[in-house]
C-alpha cells in the first residue's frame, strides 16, 4: 500500500504534490500569482521533500499516486539541501520568503514544546483520488505516533479537509489568517495520543 520514499522517488513525489496542491488556498498564497506560480509550487514541494527524504519521513503509495511528508525534529543538512535552498530562494525571492517566514513564525507558536509528530504535506494526484490512498498513507503513521505516545499535528487551509481529518480523530484547536487582513485561514488540527 505504501513505502518509504527514496531519493529516486523525489521527482514523482514533487509531481504528485504539485498537482495535489494546485487549488490549495495557503499554497496559492505562498506561491503568488502568475507568471511562475506552478514553478514556485514545484520548488516548494521539492524543498519539503528534500528536507525530510534523507530522514526516511517521506512516503509514497505503491501505485505512485499519493505521497506524505512527515516532519519530525532534527533535519539533516546535506549538499542536496544547499541546492534546494538556493533554488527555493531564486524561485521565491527575498520579499516572498520574508512573508513566508512571518507566517511560519506564527504557525510555530501554535505547536507544543514537547516532541510531536507533524503531518507536513499529504496529497493525491488526479489518478489516485477517490481510492482512499491518503487514508492508507496516514493510518500506519498515526498508529506509530500513538504507540510512541506522541500527539499528531497538522494544518489545512481547505475547510473540506477538516471533516476528512476529523474521521481520523483530529480536532481543530486554533485558526489564523496567513497574514493580517487575509481571508485565507489556516486551521490547526491535533490528534491526541
Amino acid at each position: 500500500i505504501m513505502r518509504k520514499a527514496t531519493r529516486a522517488d523525489k521527482t514523482r513525489i514533487v509531481q504528485i504534490l504539485t498537482t495535489a496542491f494546485e487549488n490549495d488556498p495557503q499554497i496559492n498564497w505562498i506561491t503568488g500569482e502568475e507568471p511562475g506560480k506552478k514553478e514556485r509550487r514545484e520548488a516548494l514541494m521539492s524543498f519539503a521533500a528534500e528536507q525530510q527524504i534523507s530522514k526516511g519521513d517521506v512516503y509514497i503509495s505503491d501505485d505512485e499516486n499519493a505521497a506524505a511528508i512527515w516532519k519530525n525534529a532534527g533535519s539533516r543538512f546535506n549538499f542536496h539541501m544547499i541546492r534546494e535552498y538556493l533554488l527555493f530562494t531564486l524561485q521565491f525571492g527575498m520579499k516572498r520568503i520574508n512573508r513566508l517566514g512571518k507566517m511560519d513564525d506564527e504557525i510555530q507558536k501554535r505547536y507544543p514544546k514537547k516532541p510531536f509528530s507533524y503531518l507536513w504535506v499529504l496529497g493525491t494526484n488526479l489518478e489516485g483520488r477517490g481510492k482512499g490512498l491518503s487514508k492508507k498513507l496516514m493510518i500506519p503513521l498515526l498508529e506509530q505516533a500513538e504507540k510512541e505516545g506522541r500527539d499528531v499535528y497538522l494544518e489545512t487551509s481547505k475547510e473540506v479537509n477538516i471533516a476528512i481529518y476529523k474521521k481520523r480523530g483530529f480536532e481543530v484547536y486554533d485558526q489564523m489568517p496567513v497574514e493580517e487582513g487575509s481571508d485565507v485561514i489556516i486551521y490547526f488540527l491535533k490528534k491526541a495520543a
